[in-house]
């Protein structure tokens, strides 16, 4: 039986603590995604390391123990995952034939999916958040020039025309909301540093501004307990660092996860718990673990 949520500690010296990562038994990857689900607890869905391009997903209640994964008869490299009310929506490309073109999908328990269906929209990684009533995607344009577009729907389904976001290009943006404001932190085009940049409809954004001191190649994103948290690869290496948002003004100092390392890893929150999945730095193992320890409010 899966162990219930455990809320974390707040620290009394701004520590931010994960436990000690767990293997999941018999799944592998390269980059997953992560998503609250529906019934509570997280599912995660990502590509067949074995390079066919199909798409699993697996549940969990508690970070530790999670379900078989489920093939899902749908085909990308790198899946994005964000909850719709009580609906899970899924944004890929497709392979193949139809390479780069968007596609949509919808589950209302994580394990059983609608057909995938093309939106008319192209890039290779999609990025999903949910403000308010609105989903919402921000990705890199599909000619290789990295200008980033965002489109909003109201249902996973039907998407309003992609419009650019002048003057910001990366390849791989990160999206999460906060209250009423959609935040975004993606590395330039032309270098590590990493940059972030609001929006209050997730069409019109702000100009972005650098993280100082802080750099990568894709970082992960998602707000737990009216706190951001960003997690990202030393641009260097594959330690794993850990930077905050906690009072809408500017990220803290990037604190070492001990022990952790990869190249691009998956944050998701619920009310109770934040949850980072990643695979291993030297294999395509998934590894996953929470936070035990978090910043003082």
């Amino acid at each position: 039986m899966n162990k219930p949520e455990k809320i974390p500690q707040r620290s009394a010296n701004n520590v931010i603590l994960f436990a000690n990562p767990v293997p999941i038994s018999g799944q592998s990857t390269s980059i997953p995604a992560l998503s609250a689900a529906p019934q509570g607890g997280f599912c995660m869905a990502y590509s067949d390391s074995n390079g066919d391009g199909q798409i699993w997903t697996t549940l969990s209640t508690d970070t530790v123990n999670w379900s078989q994964a489920t093939q899902i008869g749908q085909q990308t490299t790198v899946p994005a995952l964000a909850l719709l009310g009580e609906t899970l929506c899924m944004m890929y490309a497709g392979t193949g034939d139809d390479i780069q073109q968007l596609y949509q999908t919808q589950s209302m328990d994580g394990t059983n999916w609608t057909q995938g269906n093309q939106i008319g929209q192209q890039t290779s990684v999609p990025a999903l958040a949910v403000l308010g009533e609105t989903l919402c995607m921000v990705y890199s344009d599909s000619n290789g020039s990295d200008q980033l577009w965002a489109s909003t729907s109201p249902d996973g389904i039907n998407w309003t025309q992609a419009v650019q976001i002048p003057n910001q290009y990366t390849s791989v943006p990160a999206l999460a909301a906060m209250g009423d404001t959609l935040y975004m932190v993606y590395t330039s085009s032309d270098s590590s540093q990493l940059y972030w940049t609001t929006s209050i409809d997730g069409v019109n954004w702000n100009d972005a501004q650098p993280i100082d001191g802080q750099s990568t190649s894709i970082p992960a994103l998602a707000c737990f307990q009216d706190c951001l948290y960003m997690v990202y690869s030393d641009s260097n290496s594959s330690q794993l660092w850990v930077s905050t948002f906690p009072d809408g003004t500017g990220w803290t100092p990037a604190q070492k996860i001990l022990g952790q390392g990869t190249s691009v890893p998956a944050l998701a929150a619920t009310a109770t718990q934040l949850c980072l999945a990643y695979t291993d730095s030297s294999s395509s193992q998934l590894y996953a673990t929470y936070l035990v320890i978090n910043q003082p409010a």
